[in-house]
């Protein structure tokens, strides 16, 4: 079956790092981007304050936020109440008083939507208001610009979607081949969220993050949060993919290790994540 392309893809800006460009044009109420999400208890948001995903999360509670304050939906600026980390592209859709999409909260499937809320064509930039507002509002700590976006989907070459996320009777969301894979065919380039040591030590210790964070560099010893959908593949006595990682691009390169048919589950090797003093350098694949 042929695998069909990507809609968005993230790029590098030179002012405001990686970003969220469409590779087509989509109309309102078309979802743009659907992201799973990671969710965790409002206990653990001092954790995740003192650590470099302090801004990152959403809310992920029905209804106003707790306290007097402004009815924010972001949750870095919402009191701590429960939150989720956005997988997928999601977590790299930047904030706009005038945005051209809104997120929507499905719970029952652990996702965020990203919807268009106006036309987008080629090469825009999608962002979203973290406020939860489709309009303009007051702004608060984000910075204001109008410079126009620094990336250019022309470097971005036909990107297909490998991979689709769905339910695993009686295991939660599970990642399966959207069509058929070939052996040494890259599966998904996922962009990483770097955590230095201590960061990477304490959401280990005291968060629900700790069955997803990855090593990154065995030089310093530091973690990554895989985006994505590498934090979700299926540990596995029986892999069939396994990945690299590519330190400059801050991106983990997933592979298959045999043809991988539609509808198979993708699955890692139950060691592979924390092989002891392993070489990081990426390679081609």
């Amino acid at each position: 079956m042929p695998l069909r392309e990507a809609g968005v893809a993230t790029l590098r800006t030179s002012d405001r790092g990686r970003a969220v460009f469409a590779l087509r044009g989509f109309q309102p109420g078309e979802v743009v981007e659907a992201s799973p999400v990671l969710s965790f208890p409002a206990s653990q948001g001092e954790t995740f304050e003192a650590t470099v995903l302090r801004h990152h999360p959403y809310r992920w509670v029905d209804g106003p936020p707790v306290g007097d304050g402004p009815a924010l939906n972001h949750w870095s600026l919402a009191g701590r109440e429960n939150g989720a980390i956005v997988l997928g592209l999601g977590t790299f859709i930047n904030h706009s008083f005038q945005p051209n999409c809104e997120y929507r909260r499905n719970f029952a499937d652990q996702r965020l939507d990203f919807v268009a809320i106006e036309p987008i064509v080629r090469g825009d930039e999608v962002t979203v208001n973290y406020n939860g507002s489709p309009t303009n509002d007051a702004p608060i700590w984000f910075p204001i610009t109008t410079d126009p976006p620094t990336g250019s989907p022309a470097l971005v070459g036909t990107r297909l979607v490998r991979v689709v996320v769905a339910p695993a009777a009686g295991r939660g969301r599970c990642v399966f081949a959207a069509g058929d894979i070939r052996v040494g065919d890259v599966i998904e380039r996922a962009p990483v969220i770097v955590l230095p040591k201590p960061d990477h030590d304490r959401l280990n210790a005291q968060t629900s993050l700790a069955d997803y964070c990855f090593p990154w560099d065995r030089h310093d010893d530091s973690g990554a949060l895989v985006l994505g959908y590498g934090s979700i593949y299926t540990r596995s006595h029986d892999p069939n993919t396994d990945y690299v990682r590519d330190l400059d691009a801050e991106e983990v390169v997933f592979f298959a290790l045999r043809d991988i048919a539609e509808g198979e589950e993708i699955r890692l090797s139950c060691y592979r994540v924390s092989r002891p003093g392993e070489d990081n350098s990426p390679r081609t694949v």
